[in-house]
């Protein structure tokens, strides 16, 4: 994984990248953010499925 953050106009923007995921990835991720005015999460549920076989019939 990888995590990017930047700052513009007083605002700061974080990303978290999850590449090459498995299934081992799967899970609740929780992002926080404090400042001097309040605090705030976002909660998500990160669910990494198989590939999908694909069938090709001659």
């Amino acid at each position: 994984y990888s995590i990017k953050e930047s700052s513009a106009k007083m605002q700061t923007l974080s990303e978290l990248r999850v590449t090459n995921s498995s299934r081992s990835d799967t899970g609740i991720y929780t992002c926080s953010a404090t400042s001097d005015i309040g605090a705030d999460e976002a909660v998500i549920k990160l669910i990494v499925q198989g590939l999908l076989a694909c069938l090709f019939l001659n």
